[in-house]
């Protein structure tokens, strides 16, 4: 769910998913 979410372009999810990854 979230890399689809990074992918989409959300401005929110995408600065949120790098720091759930690390």
């Amino acid at each position: 769910k979230m890399v689809k979410e990074s992918k989409r372009g959300i401005g929110t999810n995408a600065v949120t998913e790098p720091f759930k990854i690390k």
